[in-house]
């Protein structure tokens, strides 16, 4: 996927641990490197047919000195003939102060990466 507003795109990922086999990904974690040549770490927390949720850390970006790690969260529900997929971020900031700043990052970077990402699955699935 390509992104607007600044948000570099995955390059390429790196299995660290586990072999990311889908239904099976619990504690499977992986590096993340961005065409910026940032990276950060996943770590797979649930995994099942409703939710697929993992903690990314590790960030080599500026986001280090503001984020300590983040939740993300797709979830799956049955909706007519199809599914209905949601995706959340929460994020906890290195400090309280931070809280402002991280949510304007979501705001105004991560949400439009997160649309687009989710209008790239729909699209695919539906082809």
């Amino acid at each position: 996927m390509q992104f607007d507003d600044g948000f570099p795109a995955v390059e390429t990922t790196q299995p660290l641990v586990g072999d990311w086999i889908p239904g099976e990904r619990v504690g499977s974690r992986r590096w993340v490197r961005f065409e910026d040549a940032q990276y950060l770490a996943e770590e797979v927390l649930v995994d099942d047919a409703d939710v697929f949720r993992y903690q990314i850390w590790g960030f080599t970006s500026m986001q280090r000195f503001d984020l300590r790690h983040g939740v993300a969260e797709f979830r799956y529900q049955a909706e007519g003939d199809g599914t209905r997929l949601s995706w959340t971020y929460s994020l906890l900031p290195t400090a309280p102060i931070l809280s402002g700043a991280l949510r304007a990052f979501l705001d105004s970077t991560m949400t439009p990466m997160m649309q687009t990402t989710l209008a790239g699955l729909r699209d695919r699935a539906q082809a």
